[in-house]
């Protein structure tokens, strides 16, 4: 049993190396189409590619590439938000400065108003003490005045009377 086995076995071997070799063409034949297939699918690929690519740039030269076309309107706004946030920027710094320029105005006003009123006062508080002193100089040049006056009639009388006692005798 063991030759018999022995023999059967060697040609089974043959036998199946013979089959087993076949597959191994069979299955390397087809890899070699699958790779000539898959080759021949990348470069279609790679040309379909290829011509959405050149497609697009004509699509982008033109201005009507969808996505060139979304992402420039999407541009388009956000310039004009910008634009608006810096409108309403500009027109907040000019009123703060408007609101400033006003501030400085009636800051500068009530100086004026204050500083104005502060120099009528000096000049009535000057001109009343000048008053006063004219007054007291005219009371006092009055008084003084008076004096003389009393003198002079004091001594008027008195040259009067001597002038009388003497010169009476010749008249």
């Amino acid at each position: 049993m063991s030759t018999i086995t022995m023999t059967h076995l060697q040609t089974g071997d043959m036998e199946f190396d013979q089959d087993s070799e076949m597959e191994s063409q069979v299955i390397v034949q087809n890899m070699y189409e699958i790779e000539e297939e898959f080759s021949q699918l990348k470069n279609l690929k790679y040309k379909q590619k290829l011509e959405q690519i050149e497609n697009d740039i004509g699509l982008l030269e033109a201005g009507t590439l969808d996505v060139y076309v979304q992402k420039v309107a999407q541009l388009q706004k956000d310039k004009e938000a910008t634009d608006k946030v810096a409108e309403i920027s500009r027109d907040y710094r000019l009123q703060s400065i408007a609101h400033m320029v006003a501030f400085e105005k009636r800051t500068c006003e009530n100086e004026y108003k204050l500083t104005r009123k502060k120099l009528y006062k000096a000049r009535v508080n000057k001109l009343e003490s000048r008053k006063r002193k004219l007054e007291e100089e005219h009371t006092q040049n009055a008084a003084i005045e008076a004096e003389i006056i009393a003198h002079n009639r004091r001594v008027g009388k008195q040259k009067l009377e001597k002038k009388n006692k003497g010169p009476s005798k010749w008249i």
